[in-house]
């Protein structure tokens, strides 16, 4: 899978920012506050959703610290290839937060059970194996215990299965 492009209507301090990604790595520079981690964040909650907290902890979570201020969408467009196909994958977090719309834009047709389709573009990576290794945000280059724990399920489950 391939990203190609996101346009960012409201996520944090981005807003009605477009970005396009060039073969191979890409590596996202800029100052201090400029937006780097928070493009990162965008990335990884277009791929993966974004959980809501319950109660108190709903103020300081994930969700809460991305919202825009003011009326903008909070959500975006991320378009990406795969197999010779572009599809683009929409989020309006503030509506459904982990639900997402996907569009085949080659063949001009909606994706049915998108979230599924594009948890088998991951290939089943789960967010924690994704942030230790697709994606790695700034100060954050060491495996952490949750990629640990992915490791082994993924051992077990090759030994279990003998899928390789």
């Amino acid at each position: 899978m391939k990203l190609i492009d996101i346009r960012i209507d409201g996520f944090g301090k981005l807003n009605n920012k477009y970005i396009s990604f060039a073969d191979g790595i890409n590596l996202v520079t800029g100052h201090n506050e400029a937006g780097k981690s928070t493009l990162h964040a965008c990335i990884r909650a277009m791929l993966y959703g974004m959980e809501r907290a319950k109660g108190v902890a709903a103020l300081t979570d994930t969700y809460a610290h991305f919202k825009p201020w003011g009326t903008r969408r909070y959500g975006a467009v991320l378009r990406i290839e795969e197999d010779g196909m572009v599809y683009s994958i929409t989020r309006d977090f503030a509506k459904d937060p982990v639900n997402c719309l996907m569009f085949n834009e080659t063949t001009g047709e909606a994706v049915p059970f998108a979230d599924d389709f594009l948890r088998n573009l991951l290939c089943g990576m789960t967010k924690e194996a994704y942030d230790n290794t697709v994606s790695i945000g700034q100060l954050e280059s060491t495996a952490d215990d949750d990629m640990a724990k992915e490791l082994k399920r993924y051992i077990i489950n090759m030994d279990t299965t003998g899928n390789r």
